[in-house]
């Protein structure tokens, strides 16, 4: 097998996880970088994602350098008849294969809960048709209402009531149009508790390394996680890997695989929803803390599990945004670039690049920090934010409500480390 640094990789993408191979970048030899474009009518913006950048190449389409590549990888869901088709050429494939099909199908998801595993299964009823939506809402309150496959139309929504939310449903059936009574819609109930944890690593055909990242997310905002042996992770999540082991192994996974489990006063499991490649939160945080990422990869790809090198022991992270309402234009300073990540970009004349979003979505990216203890993760994490250039917002904050998080899950005996964990109000007295 070749050395990690002689390796020739394309990486396929969305867009969103384009600092993994900026990452990579910095291991293997070439990476060239690949996410769709064409439409009846292609837009330039989405032709130049992740161009500008060093160590990276775009390119039109992944045929293009099929055969220079040692490496494919799928660092999001989807294509997986391609990964299948880059197999039987022989080709090494980090990624989910068909198991895509556990985190974009939700009921398929619910079904292999049910039957494949002894996990409890969240209460759910899936509803077709925004009229009977709406019908069914009005005699159920505080429901959190998910979608399959289209993320695009639709986000997870936690719907309090009709007097409130109504007009939440008013804007889907505008956004629907006449495919609103086609439209399937899983509405469930909520789960009580204040505790949401889980795990991330990778599965290799059916094993998980020795050592994982254990973590805690701050929906959508901020991340705390560390490293922790995959037996010293708590049972309430553990499980949750162990009961999925020979689902992903049938798959013949080799990816990336993160977990969200929601755990009750009773010690109840609920796994919420599988992330079957790298996760958003912290994937922008573990390009750092892994200090062997593309080992891992490359040797994952053909199908031998290596362990992860640390480079510290905790990271943290917080979203942020800028003022835009046209394409977004700014300097990292070279000393902190390699700890903000950013998404949907392109790199001119040394300025990053953010092309608008049509959804009007000002978060573009992440600023990381990592260190030897919580407080040192936070401190660098606190520092790059005070370095960002005018106009970058970080949620700096938010990592407050993360704190009462982890002291909650202390409490209740599911502890991810023995460091101390800073008073919350330091995060608002210091931030």
């Amino acid at each position: 097998m070749k050395d990690t640094k002689d390796i020739v990789a394309c990486c396929i993408d969305t867009g969103v996880f384009q600092h993994v191979a900026r990452r990579l970048a910095r291991e293997y030899k070439q990476v060239f970088y690949w996410s769709p474009w064409e439409l009846s009518f292609p837009r330039f913006k989405d032709a130049i994602i992740c161009d500008g950048y060093e160590g990276v190449t775009r390119v039109e389409s992944v045929s293009e350098v099929e055969d220079h590549c040692d490496l494919f990888v799928f660092l999001d869901i989807g294509y997986a008849d391609m990964q299948e088709r880059l197999v039987e050429k022989g080709k090494a494939v980090w990624g989910c294969r068909h198991a895509d099909e556990l985190e974009a199908r939700r009921g398929k998801f619910l079904e292999v809960l049910e039957r494949q595993t002894d996990l409890p299964v969240p209460k759910c009823v899936p509803i077709k048709g925004l009229t009977n939506l709406r019908l069914f809402l009005r005699d159920n309150e505080d429901r959190y209402i998910k979608v399959s496959t289209y993320r695009g139309d639709f986000e997870t929504c936690h719907f309090r009531n009709m007097a409130m939310d109504e007009p939440l449903l008013d804007r889907w059936a505008v956004n629907l149009g006449p495919l609103k009574e086609h439209f399937t819609f899983f509405v469930y109930e909520p789960i009580d508790t204040e505790i949401e944890d889980g795990i991330d690593a990778y599965c290799i055909d059916g094993q998980w390394p020795k050592t994982v990242i254990h973590g805690m997310e701050a929906k959508d905002s901020a991340y705390i996680g560390t490293f922790q042996k995959f037996s010293d992770v708590p049972e309430e999540i553990r499980c949750v890997n162990e009961a999925f082991t020979p689902i992903l192994a049938s798959y013949g996974y080799r990816s990336a695989f993160s977990t969200e489990v929601r755990v009750t006063p009773e010690g109840e499991s609920y796994f919420i929803d599988p992330t079957c490649r790298f996760p958003s939160p912290p994937s922008q945080v573990m390009c750092e803390m892994i200090g062997n990422l593309g080992e891992v990869i490359w040797h994952g790809a053909n199908g031998e599990l290596v362990e992860m090198e640390q480079n510290a022991s905790f990271g943290a992270q917080a979203i942020f945004h800028i003022d835009r309402d046209e394409w977004g234009i700014f300097e990292i300073p070279e000393e902190i670039d390699d700890f903000v990540k950013i998404s949907f970009s392109c790199k001119v004349d040394g300025k990053i690049c953010v092309p608008p979003d049509p959804q009007g979505v000002a978060e573009i990216g992440w600023c990381c920090g990592i260190g030897d203890t919580i407080d040192e993760a936070i401190g660098h994490l606190r520092d790059v934010k005070d370095k960002m250039p005018e106009g970058c917002h970080v949620k700096f904050e938010s990592l407050a409500d993360l704190l009462k998080e982890m002291n909650a899950a202390n409490e209740a005996g599911m502890e991810m480390t023995e460091d101390k964990i800073p008073e919350p109000s330091t995060i608002i007295e210091e931030g």
